[in-house]
């Protein structure tokens, strides 16, 4: 079990977590710029030196400042893998030095695999100066996962690659983590990475841990509007045909169609507006009729809309919630 009661200062708001995670899963980290979500990775790490409370994996205790006597395991004596949005790198050593430094085990074809895997077999013996960022983050990741740790710690390693090598190493991580058998935290602010990814997320706000759940319990039952504008829900509608006390629901673009379903959601009435390209896909703006809400609908590629004409849409299971 990796447990975590966690009191950290910041600048604007206190962190205050209390959790306890089975190990041998993915967890995801997930909420907005400045939560807080790095600062709990740094704590576990051991590189916040103010942090409070008790952190401890399995039977090893990381901090307890809880205990009579007071009990603070250093960084390197934690063992733990953790890669960062940058690759650091020591520049005086190649590709292959930096994988190899530190490392406890024997090398293994399991390395050498790894390290086709991530495709850096051509840059071994290249030093960090002239790796491009994608390159360098390649390395740090083959580095932690060389060292098979129990604990691994990702912040946000994947957030600075374009789209198609992002894609490729989140394929390639999953199969990984897999492979060793290790916990994982994720810090990511990207929704898609998490739920690809992750086995569990943590949406985190302010320092607060607002809720937890896999990725679809997630977005069935968010427990509040706040967890649901979080997870990409962009309209709250008030609905007086709602069983006391709920009277709002919110609505996620990704879960309305076209059509009338009323076993599947609520029905609502609009006229179609504009037709725009989204990654790829037709999403069009239907005005709702009565409170003049404006909603994203993504089309199939079988359905013509013109602009102007009436449309019935199915708002599919919508979470509601009590003003």
């Amino acid at each position: 079990m990796l447990q975590l009661d966690l009191t950290l200062q910041r600048k604007l708001f206190a962190i205050k977590l209390q959790i306890e995670l089975p190990l041998g899963r993915i967890y995801g980290l997930f909420g907005p710029s400045a939560a807080g979500k790095s600062s709990i990775l740094s704590a576990i790490a051991g590189f916040e030196t103010q942090a409070k409370g008790r952190i401890a994996l399995g039977n090893r205790i990381f901090l307890d400042t809880n205990a009579l006597a007071y009990r603070y395991l250093p960084p390197w004596q934690r063992e733990i893998g953790f890669v960062e949005q940058k690759a650091n790198l020591f520049p005086h050593l190649t590709v292959r030095e930096n994988i190899q430094l530190g490392l406890k085990t024997k090398w293994s074809s399991w390395h050498e695999d790894l390290i086709d895997r991530l495709q850096l077999r051509t840059y071994l013996h290249v030093k960090p100066e002239f790796l491009s960022g994608g390159l360098a983050q390649r390395v740090a990741l083959a580095r932690a996962f060389s060292r098979k740790p129990r604990l691994l710690l990702l912040d946000e390693p994947l957030s600075a690659l374009d789209w198609e090598t992002r894609t490729m190493l989140q394929n390639e991580i999953l199969v990984l983590l897999h492979e060793i058998d290790c916990t994982t935290l994720l810090v990511t602010h990207q929704l898609s990475e998490a739920q690809k990814l992750c086995d569990q997320i943590a949406v985190i706000d302010r320092g607060r841990l607002l809720q937890m759940g896999s990725p679809q319990d997630l977005m069935d039952t968010p427990h509040t509007p706040r967890v649901a504008q979080l997870l990409g829900y962009k309209h709250f509608l008030q609905m007086s045909e709602l069983p006391p006390p709920h009277n709002s629901i919110a609505i996620h673009p990704d879960r309305v169609v076209l059509g009338s379903y009323p076993d599947q959601g609520i029905c609502l009435h609009g006229t179609a507006g504009a037709i725009a390209l989204q990654d790829g896909q037709r999403r069009i703006a239907i005005t709702l009729s009565g409170n003049g809400e404006v909603i994203d609908v993504l089309l199939s590629p079988l359905e013509t809309i013109i602009p102007g004409q009436q449309v019935t849409l199915t708002v599919i299971h919508p979470p509601s919630f009590a003003s």
